[in-house]
C-alpha cells in the first residue's frame, strides 16, 4: 500500500476565505501518525441500530456444537468472544455388538440434545462427517420443536478449533442476517394479510402514511433503509412517528425479498390503530 489515506469531500469552511472555494470538492491525504477529527450527526434509526448491536453483544448470540462420532464440543458465542461450555464423549465403539452400539449412540445423542435444549436462541450443529445428519434425524424423531432452532453446517473437527473455524467462515453475520430477514418477512406477511382484508387498518405510500401519522393513527411503521437514507421527507416521517409513539420504526433491508415487497408499497407502510378516511 501507499501508507496514506485519501479522503475526498465537499469544502464547507476554510481560512483564509479568499483562497478557499466553498462548495467545491477537494482531496486530502492523511499519513500515519497524523491526528484527524471526525464529526457525525447521528440519525435516530442509526442510533437504534447501534443500541441493538450493543444489547446483542451482552447476551449469547448462538450456541455451537462441533461433533463427530466420538466427541462433541458445546460452546456459546457472545459479542466479546467464545466460551467453551463442555465436552461430551461418546461411549459407542464399533467393536460393540450392534444393539449395544446403537444404544450407546442414542445415549450420546440424548446427552447433546439435553444440553442444548435449554438454549432459547439459535444453535449450530457442525462436524466433518455424517454424524450431524444422523443427530438431525434423532432430534426430528425425539424433539421436533427443538429442530426449528437448529442449523447444520460443516467444520473439520469436533474440537473448539472447529467452532473457531465456523466463526472465521462468518457464521454469526449469516445467522444475524437470516434472523433479521425472518423478522422482516413476518412483518410483511402481517401487513399484506391486513391489507387484503380491506378493513382500512393499514396505510402505505408517503401521502397516506403522513396523513395517518398526523392523526396519531400509526401503531407500527415499516420503512426501507435506502429510502430513509436518500429522502429527507421520509426521515422526517420516521422522526415524527418515533417522537409521537415512543417506538422505533422497523427499518427494512431494501436488498432483501421483504424490502423489495415493501418497495412495491412505496417503500413506507404503517399498521393503524383505527380507520381513517
Amino acid at each position: 500500500g501507499t501508507g496514506k489515506l485519501r479522503v475526498t469531500g465537499k469544502i464547507k469552511d476554510g481560512f483564509p476565505e479568499e483562497y478557499v472555494q466553498i462548495g467545491s470538492y477537494h482531496t486530502i491525504e492523511i499519513m500515519p501518525g497524523e491526528q484527524l477529527f471526525i464529526t457525525k450527526q447521528w440519525k435516530n434509526y442509526q442510533l437504534e441500530r447501534l443500541r441493538q448491536a450493543q444489547a446483542e453483544s451482552r447476551r449469547p448470540k448462538l450456541a455451537i456444537v462441533a461433533m463427530d462420532d466420538e466427541k462433541a464440543t458445546v460452546a456459546l458465542v457472545k459479542g466479546f468472544g467464545v466460551r467453551k461450555v463442555c465436552e461430551i464423549e461418546s461411549k459407542a465403539s464399533k467393536r460393540d455388538k450392534p444393539k449395544a452400539f446403537e444404544q450407546a449412540v442414542k445415549k450420546y445423542y440424548e446427552q447433546i440434545m439435553n444440553k442444548i435444549s435449554k438454549y432459547k436462541h439459535r444453535i449450530i450443529i457442525a462436524g466433518p462427517g455424517f454424524d450431524k445428519d444422523n443427530f438431525k434425524k434423532f432430534v426430528k424423531a425425539q424433539e421436533p420443536e427443538l429442530l426449528k432452532r437448529l442449523s447444520f453446517e460443516s467444520c473439520s473437527n469436533p474440537e473448539i478449533t472447529g467452532v473457531h473455524e465456523l466463526l472465521r467462515q462468518g457464521i454469526i453475520s449469516k445467522i444475524a442476517s437470516e434472523e433479521r430477514a425472518a423478522r422482516e418477512m413476518s412483518l410483511m406477511d402481517a401487513f399484506i394479510s391486513a391489507a387484503s382484508k380491506q378493513e382500512g387498518l393499514v396505510a402505505y405510500g408517503r401521502k397516506a402514511v403522513k396523513q395517518a401519522l398526523e392523526l396519531g393513527a400509526v401503531s407500527k411503521l415499516l420503512v426501507n433503509d435506502e429510502l430513509l437514507r436518500q429522502e429527507k421527507e421520509v426521515e422526517e416521517l420516521v422522526n415524527l412517528f418515533e417522537e409521537v409513539s415512543g417506538q422505533h420504526a422497523d427499518v427494512f433491508n431494501s436488498q432483501e425479498y421483504s424490502g423489495r415487497q415493501l418497495a412495491g408499497f412505496g417503500g413506507i407502510a404503517a399498521f393503524l390503530k383505527f380507520r381513517i378516511n
